[in-house]
């Protein structure tokens, strides 16, 4: 058997900026947990994790995330122009925190 594991649950808030600062609306997200398989989209398919919206930015490059298990995550975004930029965020126990 495999034992199960419980993370806490927190959320994130970000904005995706190309590397001059400029926000990108409608780009696609995607979130990976080092200590899990699979991407955001995964767990969503797998009802693991609940998100409200679309995995992608609003007008101003922003996107925020709620229910996702804590810890150090991956993110990473396609511009749908051939931009492709990523980064690292950490998720907190039982907060939506804002990163910039």
């Amino acid at each position: 058997p495999t034992p199960l594991r419980v993370l806490p649950l927190g959320g994130l808030r970000f904005t995706v900026k190309t590397s001059d600062g400029t926000p990108i609306a409608g780009a696609e997200v995607d979130l990976e947990h080092p200590e899990l398989p699979g991407t955001l989209r995964s767990w969503i398919a797998e009802g693991r994790v609940r998100v409200a919206g679309e995995l992608r930015t609003d007008g101003q490059g922003r996107i925020e995330f709620e229910e996702l298990p804590a810890g150090q995550l991956v993110w990473r975004a396609d511009a749908g122009d051939g931009t492709h930029l990523e980064g690292q965020a950490e998720v907190l126990a039982g907060q939506v925190r804002e990163v910039d």
